[in-house]
């Protein structure tokens, strides 16, 4: 990505950019692209309703336990889709790949086993812990 982003900024006068606008505009730009991507995913969505609840506390508990509580919380339009995680084996696959997502809307995700299943830990970025800040 270095190598993309200094070929950019070479090239920027010819875009009519000055010194340092692109470098400038596209940590925001992939934020906004993240952010838009887990939105419009019926999972993504609802997970971040899910966080918000706990937003004081965070959420934490065993992917079977987050799957009942997202699966109670959302629509039957939304359970019906394909993308909806039938498992909990599912649901971890899908918050590891939108804790990057999660981590840029400030909430740290800690995905580990223990001999109660496989936990999952949300939080707001504030209060995690450091090592929990660069994900799963």
């Amino acid at each position: 990505m270095a190598d993309f982003a200094e070929w950019i900024e070479a090239c920027s006068p010819a875009f009519g950019w000055g010194p340092g606008q692109f470098l400038e505009a596209y940590p925001l730009s992939r934020t906004d692209a993240a952010k838009v991507a887990l939105e419009n995913d019926p999972f993504g969505s609802e997970l971040i309703r899910i966080i918000k609840r706990h937003r004081a506390t965070g959420f934490s508990g065993t992917a079977t336990h987050l799957l009942e509580v997202l699966n109670e919380h959302a629509a039957p339009a939304i359970k019906n889709m394909r993308v909806w995680p039938s498992t909990a084996a599912t649901l971890g696959t899908l918050v590891r790949r939108a804790a990057p997502l999660l981590r840029s809307e400030g909430y740290a995700v800690t995905d580990s086993r223990t001999a109660e299943g496989r936990m999952i830990i949300t939080r707001p970025l504030s209060s995690a812990h450091p090592n929990e800040e660069t994900g799963v």
